[in-house]
């Protein structure tokens, strides 16, 4: 689909802080729940086509062929693993609050299936896995050093949440005073930053998005169950 080029010279440090701001100010445009899914496959897109224009391989990208089955393999063990803190998470009384969702609360098993199966895994984990732990993270490669790239990514991946995080709190009606919810938003981005360290781990470690994109998958999917469940 993409025809990739191998010209090492580009991106360059600006590129990098392009793509960062651009997603950004992607992350504050407040889309109609209608339109998520496709508007976000479509921004998926362009990012691939952005790293066609400024010549990072697949290889980079982590979407090689060869590079598929220890993704496959990584991402499957570290899904496990999410699984496990999950149900963990539910079943001890005192970190069960913590997946009474607001937003999960009436729904039918319809539409929990939609957004555990096609919501989320398109409309949000395919997405952000390509801006961040293939473009984003494969941009910064090219201008520093691996764990500069982490770093950026990963932070950039972080202050992303910003705004689903105080919509969070809102439909919640969670912190409603100024500083705490200031101070729970700031914990969130903190608490996700370090989630995408943890993502970019295991998209270095298997040479692979596959690896990433399932534990990711898992998390968010996983966690959308569960809070129903509670």
């Amino acid at each position: 689909m993409f025809a990739f080029g191998t010209d090492q010279s580009a991106p360059r440090p600006a590129t990098v802080v392009a793509i960062s701001a651009g997603l950004l100010l992607f992350s504050f445009w407040g889309l109609p729940p209608a339109w998520y899914v496709p508007v976000n496959l479509v921004a998926a897109v362009g990012l691939l086509w952005l790293a066609q224009r400024i010549h990072l391989t697949p290889s980079e990208l982590g979407l090689g062929r060869e590079q598929a089955p220890a993704g496959m393999k990584w991402g499957i063990a570290g899904g496990f693993v999410v699984a496990v803190v999950l149900a963990l998470g539910v079943a001890i009384p005192a970190t069960r609050p913590l997946f009474d969702d607001a937003r999960a609360a009436g729904i039918g098993p319809g539409l929990l299936a939609y957004r555990a199966l096609i919501r989320i895994p398109l409309g949000t984990v395919l997405l952000e896995e390509v801006a961040f732990r293939s473009v984003l993270l494969a941009a910064w490669r090219r201008v520093a050093s691996l764990p500069v790239a982490v770093i950026g990514s990963s932070v950039v991946f972080g202050l992303w949440h910003i705004r689903p995080a105080i919509d969070l709190l809102i439909e919640n009606d969670v912190a409603a005073d100024g500083p705490v919810r200031l101070l729970v938003v700031g914990g969130a981005v903190a608490g996700t930053a370090l989630a995408g360290v943890a993502f970019c781990w295991l998209r270095v470690r298997s040479d692979s998005l596959l690896a990433p994109a399932l534990a990711h998958l898992a998390a968010n999917s996983l966690a959308t169950v569960f809070a129903y469940l509670v």
